[in-house]
């Protein structure tokens, strides 16, 4: 009996018609599928392919300044350390935790406390402003390299506590001593000119 009404419906062209119409409207949207995800993937793979791009120069260009790169993470998550961080410094790299505990560690034993201080209130939410700090490191020569220390934080909880930061790691002993040498110079500059000064006076 169900055969006989299929076939009857099947002989009445409007009927076929509509069952045509519906069968062509799935297979339209079936393709416009196919070429949405297909679009999809190649703007995926673009995206990628770009952000590979964007990284690669960002390394170059932080290995090429001397600078590096930092992530602290408090949700869970792993800290990350560029490279750089390690090569200013003269040291192999070390992954998450154990590069955080060594990165402590080198602080210079005058700037620990101040450095545990300002980091502190930056965590806690009870300082204004980006994170910003400079201190001592020991690096594998013995010898201490002055570090400014810089970031922002990117995640907050609801009160106000860093969830994640980023920053960067910046060598400035250069800068420190050339500093410290134009200090000097101008001190001894101002030494020798009041010395003529006085000689002058003894002459007069």
């Amino acid at each position: 009996m169900e055969l006989v009404h299929l076939k009857t419906w099947l002989d009445d062209p409007e009927i076929t018609l509509q069952i045509f119409c519906i069968f062509c409207f799935l297979a339209a949207a079936l393709a416009a599928w196919v070429i949405i995800l297909r679009r999809a993937n190649r703007s995926l793979k673009l995206e990628i392919a770009e952000t590979k791009t964007a990284e690669e120069r960002l390394a170059v260009a932080l290995d090429a300044s001397g600078i590096g790169l930092w992530e602290n993470r408090f949700d869970g998550g792993p800290h990350y350390f560029s490279v750089q961080m390690f090569r200013m410094l003269g040291y192999d790299p070390v992954d998450g935790h154990e590069a955080h505990k060594l990165f402590f560690s080198l602080v210079h034993p005058d700037d620990a406390g101040r450095v545990k201080r300002i980091t502190g209130d930056f965590l806690n939410g009870n300082s204004s402003g980006d994170y910003r700090v400079e201190f001592r490191m020991k690096n594998n020569a013995g010898y201490y390299s002055s570090i400014l220390s810089a970031g922002r934080a990117i995640e907050r909880d609801r009160e106000g506590k860093v969830l994640r930061m980023v920053g960067v790691h910046v060598d400035v002993t250069d800068f420190r001593m050339a500093e410290t040498a134009l200090r000097e110079s101008k001190d001894k500059l101002k030494k020798l000119v009041a010395e003529l000064s006085e000689a002058y006076d003894r002459i007069s």
